[in-house]
């Protein structure tokens, strides 16, 4: 799972492709959730050195996996 604060530039490329995507809610903390595919898909065109930042400081990528206990 990708969670990431968007720029404004990001709204507008995930707005663009909301009818595509479906709609993504945002959290109380202004966070979006996408799964990692779901996020390249979206927003992989626009990701590349010298475009404008799509992503409000940090993405934070989530591993379901990592909470889980081994026996």
């Amino acid at each position: 799972i990708v969670k990431c604060k968007l720029t404004p530039k990001g709204m507008n490329i995930l707005n663009e492709r909301i009818s595509q995507s479906g709609y993504i809610p945002m959290d109380q903390n202004g966070y979006f959730s996408f799964k990692l595919w779901e996020f390249m898909n979206i927003f992989g065109n626009s990701v590349y050195e010298g475009n404008d930042v799509i992503v409000d400081d940090t993405i934070l990528i989530l591993n379901k996996d990592l909470h889980k206990h081994k026996n």
